[in-house]
């Protein structure tokens, strides 16, 4: 009798899963890509965007608060927008690779470097 972790049927079925979960992955990873997150300074001076990797693409500067009489720190504001959005980037591109990790069992810091 073949020990049940060397039968073929068993080793085929763990190859498919495993091409499940690759597939899986990938899909998680390409919407994370390609997913637009915002956030803004408290001042909202500051708007920042960027995808779920928390790779900023786009700063937009608010004139009217910037033309105001309003005392505005702008680096500051800009520090505390992309701060912020990439926090929130993180958040929620872990709890994206969360959801496939949670089908196979997996931890959920797993090392998704595929």
């Amino acid at each position: 009798m073949i020990p049940d972790k060397f039968n073929p049927m068993k080793i085929a079925e763990l190859a498919k899963a495993g091409k499940e979960l690759k597939n899986e992955l990938l899909l998680a990873n390409k919407e994370i890509e390609e997913m637009v997150i915002m956030a803004e300074s408290p001042c909202q001076t500051v708007k920042v965007l960027c995808n779920g990797n928390g790779m900023i693409y786009e700063v937009i500067f608010n004139q009217d608060r910037l033309n105001s009489d309003a005392e505005i720190d702008l680096s500051e504001a800009t520090t505390e927008a992309i701060k912020k959005v990439q926090s929130e980037a993180m958040v929620i591109s872990a709890e994206r690779r969360r959801k496939v990790t949670e089908k196979v069992g997996l931890p959920s810091d797993f090392n998704f470097n595929i």
